[in-house]
């Protein structure tokens, strides 16, 4: 599962190390098949794209694929080059800072016409007098909250999932991929003091309880994240909260400005640095053997051409099936 979300994460970052404006580019261009009497759609869309980018080099912007190039190179052999000729071992992300900054300062002397970071949305005249410091913090402190856990609308819920049976399956489905998202980063990437199932998913449901407190989304594990947290040497639990507070300073106006010349192309390379190489060559996935070697290729698959849901679902499935049949083989042998 883990290989077919990692595609996944490859093919919707490919089109931004490629074209001048990303996917908007390949969608528009890109005309997908007819497939079941309609157009091709999902996690097949998306391969079909990536196949449709990798092939048709005339539709790529050179100076995107120079600065994608550029800095997918940095990232992946800059801190062994460094360390070589400096004689001792860099900070772990060096490579990562360098190359944002290197490739931006290089984009923005050739001025480079492709997509960008850019300004964030303009704060309203009458928010931006008192959106202070002091008025922000405190808002964090006292306004976080939407509605207690006993107020938040499950009947709606309900009522949009179409009865309690479709929501319980559709909730337990996306719980159960996102605890599997999670425990797959933490097998990707194994924090020091080592990590327990249990623990894990404890936080997930704490962490989505307080998330919907908030008024925000479900809690989830992001494989592309914490692979570039691994790759700039993030390995405290406290990396996300870290994260989040950057976050926050990097929203002020005066901040983001800084950001607003960095190439997409530039973040989309970061990513494709972090996960490209667990694609090229899967070694967790190549050393199963038998069935277990069989279920993983079609999860995979699975979750390429549909979702990485479908695809948990497909693995279940598989999985049973291979160890019902191995069971009647030993059985009769």
């Amino acid at each position: 599962w883990k290989l077919g979300f990692a595609l996944t994460v490859v093919a919707s970052q490919a089109a931004g190390a490629f074209f001048s404006t990303g996917a908007k580019y390949a969608k528009v261009n890109c005309s997908l098949p007819q497939v079941g009497g309609g157009k091709m759609a999902g996690g097949a869309a998306n391969m079909y794209r990536l196949g449709w980018t990798l092939v048709s080099p005339w539709h790529w912007s050179v100076d995107t694929v120079m600065i994608a190039s550029l800095t997918f190179v940095i990232v992946i052999y800059g801190k062994q080059l460094l360390s070589s000729a400096l004689g001792r071992e860099l900070l772990p992300g060096l490579e990562v800072v360098l190359a944002t900054i290197a490739v931006t300062i290089i984009s923005s002397a050739l001025n480079y016409e492709g997509s960008i970071v850019g300004l964030p949305p303009a704060v309203p005249t009458d928010r931006a007098q008192t959106a202070d410091v002091a008025s922000l913090l405190l808002d964090a402190a006292a306004g976080w909250v939407w509605k207690w856990p006993w107020d938040l609308p499950f009947d709606a819920v309900v009522d949009r999932l179409s009865g309690w049976a479709p929501a319980t399956a559709t909730v337990f489905a996306f719980a159960a991929v996102d605890f599997l998202a999670i425990i797959s980063v933490e097998d990707a990437a194994p924090p020091a003091g080592g990590w327990s199932p249990t623990r894990e998913m404890f936080g997930q449901g704490l962490a989505s309880v307080a998330s919907g407190v908030a008024g925000s989304g479900p809690v989830g594990g992001s494989l592309s994240r914490s692979l570039v947290a691994s790759l700039v040497g993030a390995s405290s639990p406290l990396t996300g909260l870290v994260c989040g507070i950057a976050t926050l300073c990097l929203a002020r106006p005066e901040v983001a400005a800084l950001l607003a010349p960095v190439p997409k192309a530039l973040l989309a390379a970061i990513v494709l640095a972090a996960v490209l190489p667990g694609v090229v060559r899967p070694k967790d996935v190549l050393k199963l053997r038998g069935g277990d070697s069989v279920v993983a290729w079609i999860t995979a698959l699975a979750s390429v051409a549909t979702d990485p849901t479908a695809g948990f679902a497909v693995g279940i499935v598989a999985f049973g099936l291979v160890w019902t049949l191995t069971g009647r083989r030993n059985k009769q042998e």
